[in-house]
């Protein structure tokens, strides 16, 4: 069974995957019991950066290959990945892997230990990782990879993709609103850590700010609300 990663919050196991493995996926609400979109969905539901994914399936069929055969081994690595870093931060066990392809394994493994030398050499202050949160103001959650304290309040989000694109920055500055909104201390600082799943190297990428980001979230997920009012 693929590994799934288990996020805080409010949580409720929802679907199965392909062969009926059950998957956890996260219900946002707020205070009112009403069903909140989450980020991802925002984002990823208003076909941004769709562009680039049309292109690696073109060169993924030049190459004789099957795209989603492709996209569905480079996910499982992308999860199994997150779901190693997420175990690490939190001090428990590695995650049992004997039934996973070995392939897979072997790409997440090296994700892994990449992260681990960029956690060597920065050594931020833990403060929560898998971290769920609701916005009331602006009626979207979300759940942050990490929040640490990296000289100062920060928001980490790892990638496991071919490369860093603009709807991850616009992600993140969500991320940073929904933190904003619910605790004190402020978010001043903002990076994603892309990991590469075959080599282990990673590119680290720092923003001090991110309003333009923030306002194009913004207009996504109005988009989104209207969407969901046109039948």
């Amino acid at each position: 069974m693929p590994i799934m990663l288990r996020r805080g919050g409010r949580k409720q196991k929802n679907g199965t995957a392909k062969g009926g493995d059950e998957v956890a996926r996260i219900i946002y609400k707020n205070r009112a019991g009403q069903q909140l979109p989450g980020v991802t969905t925002i984002i990823a539901g208003l076909g941004w950066n769709k562009e680039g994914l049309m292109w690696w399936a073109n060169q993924m069929g030049l190459e004789g290959k099957s795209h989603r055969d492709v996209a569905e081994k480079a996910a499982d690595a992308g999860t199994l990945a997150h779901a190693m870093i997420e175990l690490e931060l939190k001090g428990r066990p590695a995650p049992q892997t004997g039934d996973i392809d070995p392939a897979i394994v072997s790409r997440a493994e090296t994700a892994y230990l990449g992260w681990c030398q960029w956690a060597e050499l920065v050594k931020f202050q833990l403060i929560a990782s898998e971290l769920s949160l609701v916005s009331e103001k602006h009626g979207f959650g979300g759940t942050l990879d990490i929040a640490a304290i990296q000289g100062v309040h920060s928001i980490i989000d790892l990638k496991t993709s071919g490369n860093i694109y603009p709807d991850h920055w616009i992600q993140v500055a969500a991320y940073g609103r929904l933190y904003n909104e619910n605790y004190e201390a402020k978010i001043e600082a903002y990076y994603i850590l892309r990991i590469d799943k075959l080599t282990g190297g990673f590119d680290h990428s720092y923003r001090p700010e991110l309003n333009d980001a923030w306002e194009a979230f913004q207009c996504l997920l109005r988009l989104h609300q209207l969407k969901n009012k046109i039948k």
